[in-house]
């Protein structure tokens, strides 16, 4: 591997702590999961609205031209 590997692992811990890293990616973390809740739930709304309607009996073959 590099020679002076050590020597970068030891600027990069002094450029970014390993907490900062440890907090930015539990936040994406947090973030994602509430996005992902909320994209269910938008998909529940919509399976309730379409078995509400008749929209899959209406669409569910190609109506030709009559």
């Amino acid at each position: 591997m590099w020679k002076n590997q050590g020597s970068w692992n030891s600027f990069h811990a002094k450029l970014i702590p390993n907490s900062r890293i440890n907090i930015m990616l539990a936040a994406a973390a947090y973030n994602f999961k509430r996005a992902m809740r909320v994209l269910l739930c938008l998909i529940k709304i919509i399976c309730e609205k379409l078995k509400g309607s008749n929209f899959s009996q209406e669409y569910a073959f190609a109506k030709g031209n009559e």
